[in-house]
């Protein structure tokens, strides 16, 4: 799977957990993906953004009308922490993809410095 479509997926998890909207735009926001390339290369994305339109997991967040209050600030910093776990499981997800390509690249070169010597 590629990296961008695991954004986009991971974007797609974590706005069905805080009950927000689901829109092809905040996808693409939290995803930091181009909307253009979503609608290209993941015609499969674009009908499962589209199927949640009428799922039971869109719901408009609503907020307490005093927002400067304690509690909405925590409320805030534990999405932004759920969030930021899942950047991070992406990014560790990433780092394993380059120490892969970095390992392969590594025999690859070893490989034809065998060949050049004989």
């Amino acid at each position: 799977m590629s990296i961008t479509k695991e954004k986009i997926l991971t974007a797609l998890a974590y706005l069905r957990d805080q009950n927000e909207v689901v829109s092809v735009s905040k996808v693409c926001r939290l995803a930091e993906v181009n909307r253009a390339n979503l609608y290209a290369n993941y015609p499969e994305l674009i009908s499962l953004l589209t199927a949640e339109r009428g799922n039971t997991f869109i719901k408009k967040h609503t907020y307490v009308e005093n927002k400067n209050s304690a509690s909405d600030e925590i409320s805030g910093l534990k999405k932004e922490i759920q969030f930021l776990t899942y950047a991070c499981a992406e990014l560790k997800i990433a780092l394993e993809n380059e120490r892969r390509t970095v390992n392969f690249l590594k025999l690859e070169i070893a490989e034809k410095k065998t060949s050049r010597r004989k």
